[in-house]
Order: C-alpha cells, then sequence, then structure tokens
C-alpha cells in the first residue's frame, strides 16, 4: 500500500509536478517527477546532479545535467510494479484534491 501524501505542480515541458509518497512501512520518499506527452504519463524516481573532478555539476554531450537515481529497485518488475502504485497513488490524491476544491467552490467558501 502507498499513497501521495503532497504534490506540487510545476509544469515545465513533459514535467507536471513533484510528488511525496509513503509507504505502507510508513516510509516517506520525496521528490518523484510525475510527466505527461502525447497522452502518456509515467513517473521519475527522485535523483541527484552527478558532479565532476572539480564539483561541478556533469553535463551531457548535449549540454543537459547528468543525474544519477537516489533510489534502486532489484527488478525491472519491482520498479514496474512500484511505479504502477505510484502512479495510482498520484491519481487518487489529485482526483481528492480535485473534489475537495469543488466542494469547496460550491460551498462558497
Amino acid at each position: 500500500m502507498m499513497r501521495c501524501v503532497d504534490y506540487r505542480p510545476y509544469q515545465k515541458g513533459f514535467l507536471m509536478g513533484f510528488a511525496t509518497l509513503e509507504l505502507a512501512s510508513g516510509l516517506i520518499l520525496t521528490d518523484f517527477t510525475h510527466h505527461q506527452s502525447g497522452g502518456r504519463e509515467w513517473i521519475g524516481v527522485p535523483g541527484r546532479p552527478v558532479l565532476d573532478n572539480a564539483g561541478n555539476v556533469a553535463r551531457t554531450d548535449r549540454g543537459k545535467p547528468q543525474y544519477v537515481q537516489s533510489i534502486g529497485f532489484t527488478t525491472p518488475a519491482v520498479r514496474d510494479a512500484f511505479l504502477s502504485q505510484a502512479m495510482r497513488a498520484i491519481h487518487e490524491f489529485l482526483a481528492q484534491k480535485a473534489k475537495t476544491l469543488q466542494t469547496e467552490r460550491e460551498e462558497g467558501r
């Protein structure tokens, strides 16, 4: 069981926002990215920038910053199951938030 406990909208390119997820164990994981493009959605796991020997952010051949994932998965199947649960949790959180906003509008708050 997993639930989304916070979502920060941030639209830039395919990026829609950042999610904080709480696992059944009580572990809280922050900064999952939520993306949408062409009718597809996906979740990106938290990462941190790769630093070069001088302590600067390493860049790809195209000049984009390089990142390494902060968490890993034992198998692709475990990763896919986790990310599927994360997507469901984010959808549930956003649906509940929309419902709350609609109720507040109807009540004139």
